[in-house]
């Protein structure tokens, strides 16, 4: 599956409901296991805890340019060992912290530390970080 903006986050940004540079948004790292649904899946409650390997911090240094939102990149820190990585999701989340108000905002699996590494990611134990300037600190584009 390729990256892509979930139908209800592109909704909501387009409403004016969420704003990249205003609001809290932190990163998942998901398992196989779940399965991307960019027409049907809205908040955090349709990706099940068993897929969910580490959440990240808020992001920081959030802008924006040409359409484009952007980030420093994320550290997870001390991810527990022998899980696969692959795929992740950036999630706008709730200042009640409140599963069905976190919002699925994009879906990340061909990020370079992910497909690069046959099939996953497999972690160690130590902490991850997801180095977004590869693509000059771009997350996403609207």
């Amino acid at each position: 599956m390729a990256n892509f903006l979930y139908d209800n986050a592109r909704e909501k940004f387009l409403n004016g409901d969420i704003s990249w540079s205003r609001d809290t948004f932190k990163v998942l790292l998901l398992t196989s296991d779940y399965i991307a649904d960019k027409s049907n899946h809205t908040n955090l409650t349709d990706i099940a805890q068993t897929s969910r390997i580490a959440t990240s911090d808020a992001l920081t240094n959030k802008g924006i340019t040409s359409g484009s939102a952007s980030a420093s990149n994320t550290t997870f820190t001390g991810v527990d060992a022998n899980k696969v990585v692959k795929s992740m999701v950036i999630v706008k989340q709730n200042p009640t912290d409140t599963e069905n108000q976190t919002i699925l905002i994009a879906h990340i699996d061909t990020a370079d530390g992910i497909t690069g590494q046959n099939g996953g990611l497999t972690t160690t134990g130590s902490d991850i970080q997801i180095d977004w300037a590869g693509t000059d600190d771009i997350i996403f584009k609207l």
